[in-house]
């Protein structure tokens, strides 16, 4: 038996097994979360599967997707738990793109104080610390902009490692939004701490 019902955001009709009655789904085409009734309320035909489709009618209205397990995964019905998790940790990836772009950003606004100093010494493969410091203190505009992107960063990094945990604390499992994100932002924090320690 299946419970076929409408999704209560695109009104497209959806169709799972009844054994996942009372739990969420996703809508196969505006990938909103559905709670499925107990019983069916949608009974005309052409009814969109919640599984993905591997052939489907002629004429029929079934849509191809993939669950949030996966290609191939057995129905796109989730637990509020997965659904907090994917959100989650989609959060917690964004995070990490951000503080891998504020990192880029700081580094082009350092590297021609770097060259700079290190056309000063060709002797040398880098300038020393104090050196760096002192370059950068001639030019306190273009150090405000450094700061204020690295103040970003950390902030960014923060806000990612905490929405990280939260969703693999939700699910850990395959999760690999969250695990890059928890990583890529730890390994900000890590750098930031390094660099106040020295």
């Amino acid at each position: 038996m299946s419970i076929q019902f409408q999704c209560s955001q695109c009104q497209q009709p959806i169709e799972v097994d009844d054994e996942y009655a009372g739990r969420s789904a996703a809508c196969p085409y505006c990938r909103s979360v559905n709670t499925v009734p107990q019983e069916s309320t949608y009974c005309p035909d052409g009814v969109v599967s919640a599984r993905p489709a591997t052939g489907g009618e002629p004429g029929g209205m079934q849509a191809s997707f993939e669950a949030y397990d996966g290609p191939g995964a057995h129905p796109a019905v989730l637990t509020v738990q997965e659904v907090a998790a994917r959100r989650y940790g989609t959060m917690a990836l964004v995070c990490a793109g951000l503080v891998a772009v504020l990192l880029i950003v700081s580094a082009a606004m350092l590297m021609p104080m770097m060259n700079k100093l290190i056309s000063q010494s060709p002797n040398r493969a880098a300038p020393t610390v104090e050196e760096l410091a002192r370059e950068i203190e001639q030019h306190p505009e273009e150090a405000s902009g450094v700061f204020i992107s690295q103040c970003l960063q950390t902030v960014v990094a923060v806000v990612g490692m905490i929405v990280g945990v939260i969703s693999l604390m939700q699910r850990a499992a395959g999760n690999w939004r969250a695990w890059i994100g928890v990583v890529v932002c730890g390994l900000s924090l890590l750098g930031v701490c390094a660099g106040m320690v020295l």
